[in-house]
């Protein structure tokens, strides 16, 4: 079974710990350090979806800031990449055209 953040748990070690995978609510929490338990995997699975959430982020908010600081020349790579995009399904398509004749 999968747990919320994304990691497989053993069935029987998450029952036996109280975890029951899928449900985030049922993850407990360690008074003094406000840590997860998520029965098996002890939540090093959880700090890589929070880091890859958090690059994400930072990633979004780049994207945002050099389209708000200089919109024309972002429009200019846009254009660049779908153009490319554009080529490489012409060449896919004359591969595939030349594959059949």
């Amino acid at each position: 079974m999968w747990c919320e953040c994304g990691v497989e748990c053993d069935v029987s070690a998450a029952q036996a710990t109280g975890h029951v995978p899928g449900i985030r609510a049922n993850v407990r929490l360690d008074s003094a350090t406000g840590a997860g338990d998520h029965g098996d995997h002890r939540g090093r699975e959880c700090a890589v979806e929070k880091a890859k959430k958090i690059t994400l982020w930072a990633l979004g908010i780049f994207v945002a800031y050099t389209i708000i600081h200089s919109p024309k020349r972002s429009a200019e790579l846009v254009q660049i990449g779908f153009e490319g995009i554009s080529d490489a399904a012409k060449s896919v398509g004359e591969f595939m055209t030349q594959l059949i004749s």
